[in-house]
């Protein structure tokens, strides 16, 4: 074999060889790419957890106590200028967390004697931390509270809020009514 030929050849099997490394190199490269894209993509899974988990342990600070109030008091309407037998519900919310609470809803439904849910809301602006607030209604004789529960924001602006029955604690609100009330009951001006 002629020396022109042997390094055509020699030059063939250099070209083979570099192209299956530049291939080898790329392959590698794509490889590399994806596992640092399925790193970063549970790093922000992860992230998203923790913080869910640590604005959850925040509004799981918002305690609701039941306080026991006496039932069939009876009032003075200024309305209807007659006495009207009512029962008291309380509750007491207390901010054990270190931030405030905004834009607290106290909401309650009552049934009424003809089995309409009406909508009522008590709007509280700020409850600062460490602080409580006391939220008392009257249901005339004849109506029912059929649900009751507080709607709030927290200092990150994220919604919550807790039925008074919840064991659970606290659930991100989402603008669904409460268990038992029908989708039928318009919701009040709050």
């Amino acid at each position: 074999m002629d020396s022109v030929a042997q390094s055509t050849v020699v030059a063939s099997g250099w070209q083979i060889a570099s192209t299956i490394a530049s291939s080898a190199a790329v392959l590698v490269a794509i490889v590399v790419t994806i596992i640092n894209l399925m790193h970063r993509a549970a790093d922000k899974v992860e992230k998203r957890q923790d913080e869910e988990a640590r604005l959850l342990s925040q509004a799981r600070l918002v305690v609701i106590a039941e306080i026991p109030f006496e039932v069939g008091y009876t009032d003075f309407d200024v309305n209807s200028y007659a006495s009207q037998e009512r029962e008291y519900y309380s509750r007491r919310l207390s901010n054990h967390g270190d931030r405030p609470i905004l834009d607290l809803h106290s909401e309650f439904w009552i049934k009424d004697a003809d089995g309409n849910y009406n909508y009522n809301c008590r709007r509280f602006s700020v409850i600062l931390a460490g602080s409580e607030k006391t939220m008392t209604i009257g249901v005339n004789k004849g109506g029912a509270l059929s649900a009751w529960r507080l709607r709030w924001t927290d200092a990150d602006g994220r919604q919550w809020c807790k039925g008074l029955i919840d064991a659970d604690g606290p659930v991100s609100y989402n603008g669904e009514l409460p268990d038992g009330i029908p989708s039928t009951s318009v919701l009040g001006s709050d």
